[in-house]
């Protein structure tokens, strides 16, 4: 009785959910710049920015939903609110109404709770998320209506998701770096967050999807910024103010910097910051206390997903990464796995460039891949530093993909088989990789186009 009583308890909601939206899907008018971030089956996290004097209240249309709001200051008048929604259920649509201090209706969103059961569920793999002169957006579409048309049921952004500094500024700090070591000050930083979320249209859909980041460099402050960043400590705070994750619970976990780890559609996924610590003179770039924590994800786990701004493995002599700068935490790290029998795959973006690359059995004891998905917007590395495309003769590299594009990676069989889709722009015929785990021969096809809307 009690199983049935919770069922129809259950329908009702799904049913008056998906009615209330429908009558008020016209207050959507995409005014508020609007994200949903790290969202499990009760709880979600979203966050909306607010000019200089608004005031907002915002209500959730559908009942027995606690709503907590968290007020933060990200300079220059702005105030970035987060809002925590409890008590909310796997599979029903749920509409935030934002009214401003008269009381009058100024944006609405859709978004739902994530539906760990969900079938064949997919994730969208994105990083370097820059418009400019030299990186425009797809004007055909943008590159995030492009990536929302595909109805990811997760979205992973590896890393810049802001740039803290520009294009001219990047170039002009890899050529003086050896005389002169340059950056853009805090509140230049904080002016481009606020500027970023006022343009991308990641920030003004409708319907929101849950969206789960780390930082890189530029989201961090400025191209290659490292632990001798000036602003380190303010700048967790104002990342944490636009992209919140919640405190360490039964369900996540918090490690040093930025990481934390969570579970989704039964994969552990590890977040990791290779940033805060990242001394490339003193060979650190996790530093010890963060490889710890990850031995503690890692334990008990059959799998994970490890997943960075810059990548764990050497993609390339020119790339910063794990392997190639701190030596000694990447044998601790391998060795985590080896010990431990866990299989990894790793997901990562920076480079400007995509790839599959295949990670041959003698590293880790069992064959497996690096997913490159990169870039959303910014510059090619062809006009940029290193000033190379990426493509290489190397056979691990399985795939290259160049010019803006987005991941797509199916998550019900990712450790029985790679299935990637690499979405591109213009409208470009997507580039599928499948690639199993035995001695299988990868294949690639291109079998599906845009539809221009």
């Amino acid at each position: 009785m009690q199983a049935a009583r919770t069922f129809k308890i259950i329908l009702s909601t799904l049913l008056l959910s998906a009615l209330a939206f429908a009558a008020n899907r016209s207050q959507f008018t995409g005014k508020v710049p609007v994200l949903q971030g790290y969202t499990n089956e009760s709880t979600s996290y979203i966050t909306a920015l607010r000019e200089p004097g608004q005031e907002y209240t915002y209500e959730i249309m559908q009942k027995d939903v606690t709503l907590k709001v968290k007020a933060n200051d990200v300079g220059f008048d702005h105030q970035v609110d987060t809002l925590e929604i409890s008590g909310i259920i796997p599979g029903a649509a749920y509409e935030l109404v934002i009214k401003n201090k008269a009381g009058q209706v100024v944006d609405a969103r859709e978004f739902k709770s994530l539906d760990q059961k969900i079938e064949n569920p997919k994730a969208a793999v994105c990083s370097c998320s820059r418009q400019g002169i030299l990186s425009p957006d797809d004007k055909s579409r943008s590159m995030w209506d492009r990536l929302m048309d595909q109805k990811p049921n997760a979205i992973f952004v590896l890393g810049d998701f802001v740039y803290g500094d520009n294009a001219f500024q990047a170039v002009v700090k890899w050529a003086i770096s050896k005389y002169y070591f340059y950056h853009p000050g805090l509140d230049y930083i904080k002016k481009r967050y606020i500027q970023s979320w006022k343009k991308e249209a990641i920030y003004r859909q409708a319907k929101m999807i849950p969206v789960y980041s780390i930082w890189d460099d530029h989201d961090f402050g400025y191209d290659a910024a490292d632990a001798s960043n000036p602003f380190k400590k303010k700048m967790l705070d104002l990342f944490r103010s636009y992209y919140p994750v919640p405190p360490a619970d039964e369900v996540i976990s918090r490690g040093p910097g930025v990481s934390y780890s969570f579970s989704i559609f039964g994969k552990k996924v590890l977040m990791l910051d290779n940033r805060s610590y990242y001394d490339a003179k003193g060979k650190v770039l996790l530093g010890m206390d963060q490889v710890n924590w990850i031995e503690e994800q890692v334990r008990g786990q059959k799998e994970v997903i490890v997943a960075s701004g810059m990548s764990i493995l050497n993609i390339s002599e020119k790339q910063e990464s794990l392997e190639r700068d701190a030596p000694s935490e990447w044998d601790a790290f391998r060795e985590i796995f080896r010990n431990h029998g866990t299989k990894a795959i790793f997901l990562t973006g920076d480079v400007h460039y995509s790839e599959v690359r295949q990670v041959p059995e003698h590293v880790f004891g069992y064959k497996t891949y690096v997913v490159v998905s990169s870039h959303m917007h910014s510059t090619s590395p062809l006009v940029t530093p290193p000033f190379k495309s990426g493509k290489t003769n190397d056979p691990n590299q399985l795939l290259h993909v160049s010019g803006r594009n987005f991941a797509m990676l199916s998550f019900d069989k990712l450790f029985t088989h790679l299935d990637a889709v690499f979405h591109r722009h213009k409208g470009l015929a997507p580039v599928e990789f499948i690639g199993d785990y035995g001695a299988g021969e990868k294949s690639l096809e291109c079998k599906r186009f845009y539809m221009k809307k």
